[in-house]
């Protein structure tokens, strides 16, 4: 068994924050509000975390080429509850990467 790269903490039905140490894709999530906002914080050892979609259940991702990020910030997307959401983080080198989605 591989050990995950986050750690995952839900305060309540409506936050989830990924605590990111090495390149990984967060789980992926719904939402049943609209409007989902990301804040990212911390360190991407110059690697880049971007926000995908998943139409089908989580078995095709696409990225969101206006959520791509290498350094800390804010996002808001738009979601329903039949599309996934996840964060995928690449080419980090030791990241201290937190990222947070209140929806």
């Amino acid at each position: 068994m591989t050990a995950l790269a986050y750690t995952a903490i839900t305060d309540n039905d409506h936050k989830v924050v990924f605590d990111f140490t090495a390149d990984a894709d967060t789980n992926g999530l719904t939402s049943t509000k609209e409007k989902v906002i990301v804040v990212l914080q911390g360190g991407f050892g110059s690697g880049t975390a971007t926000i995908q979609y998943s139409a089908d259940l989580g078995t095709t991702w696409v990225s969101d080429a206006t959520l791509v990020f290498t350094t800390a910030g804010i996002g808001i997307f738009y979601s329903t509850p039949q599309v996934m959401f996840r964060c995928h983080l690449a080419s980090s080198t030791n990241p201290t990467l937190k990222v947070t989605f209140i929806r």
